[in-house]
């Protein structure tokens, strides 16, 4: 199967999940009473969260400059283009901006793509995964009974086993391939290529970029500075979801607070982890079902306050589009080569 098939496949896919989600949030939901929610919004809140993810976003360029100064002194309104243009792809192709990013970047800059490819997985895998199984694993912690009412098919032991068996085999991953690099390889090499060489070339090359994203990644001060910049993305993640709760009037019963509003990011998360484009649905779904079941808000307030919260997430597109167009001139080139 060619790689054009399975990516095609992977499109399918993800449109028909995001389909069936659409369809399943919307399934007892009345329509025009939760347009009626959504005209009586106090919308100064929701655009508050805007500059908020903005930022966020900027902080991602900054993190990124961060990574790559050993190897490239880029600009950073170049570094936050790229950026944008990632989260453009990504909200129509799953995970394309992934990949359209770090080449974008390395055809204006002229650096390796695989050095920028090497920082993309280091970011991705190291401060942002590591990040979000951290903040799960505080969720289970210090919020077990809401966790138990979101989620009432897993417990919160069987969670937290779920979580912290990946998060310690990458610890151990990447403590290893930091001090010891051919280790790693080596073990792949007497394992995993006896039984398959194309599964072996796989992990072999994200393996060597993890690798080539140490010696990137080199100096304590470039270590403390990312945490620091990965600190205030993920808050700047976080926080649309608290202030939204200001933007919707819900039942004088019902006091959502900051912690609340860390778990209803913290659910919504799974979405995007999922192949379908841009979490469209699937975001829907899961916050407007827990919020339900948490906080016994109606079908119409959960699904309004997901679609503001999810929209200012989306309004990036707009800037993302303008990046798109700022950066065509080397995503033709791109096509180009790929064609011939």
């Amino acid at each position: 199967m060619t790689e054009k098939i399975k990516s095609t496949l992977r499109l399918i896919f993800g449109i028909a999940l995001m389909a069936a989600c659409v369809y399943w949030s919307l399934r007892n939901v009345e329509l025009a009473k939760m347009w009626e929610i959504l005209k009586n919004a106090h919308y100064g809140w929701a655009l508050l969260c805007f500059p908020i993810t903005i930022f966020s976003h900027w902080l991602r360029a900054v993190r990124w400059k961060t990574m790559l100064e050993s190897s490239a002194k880029c600009k950073m309104s170049d570094l936050f283009s790229a950026v944008m243009v990632g989260y453009a792809v990504n909200n129509f192709t799953p995970k394309g901006g992934e990949i359209l990013r770090p080449l974008v970047l390395s055809r204006r800059e002229n650096i390796p793509f695989s050095t920028v490819m090497a920082t993309i997985l280091l970011e991705r895998f190291l401060f942002d995964l590591a990040a979000m199984i951290i903040i799960f694993l505080w969720a289970i912690i210090v919020l077990p009974e809401q966790i138990a009412i979101a989620y009432p098919e897993f417990s919160s032991a069987s969670l937290f086993s779920a979580l912290l068996i990946p998060f310690a085999l990458l610890l151990i991953y990447l403590v290893i391939s930091g001090f010891y690099p051919h280790t790693v390889d080596t073990f792949l090499e007497k394992t995993v290529r006896r039984f398959s060489e194309n599964v072996y070339k796989r992990l072999h090359a994200i393996n060597v970029s993890f690798e080539k994203g140490f010696t990137i990644v080199r100096t304590p001060s470039q270590i403390i500075r990312i945490l620091i910049d990965s600190a205030g993305i993920w808050l700047c993640y976080m926080l649309p979801s608290y202030i939204m709760f200001f933007a919707l009037d819900f039942p004088p019963d019902v006091h959502l607070g900051f912690m609340d509003g860390i778990l209803l990011f913290v659910i919504g998360t799974i979405a995007y982890v999922l192949p379908a484009p841009g979490a469209v649905g699937v975001y829907h779904t899961l916050v407007s079902a827990a919020m339900a079941r948490l906080y016994g808000i109606s079908a119409e307030q959960g699904l309004a306050y997901a679609t503001l919260v999810h929209g200012i997430n989306y309004t990036v597109t707009i800037i993302g589009g303008l990046s798109l167009v700022r950066e065509s001139k080397y995503i033709r080139l791109i096509g180009k080569e790929n064609a011939d």
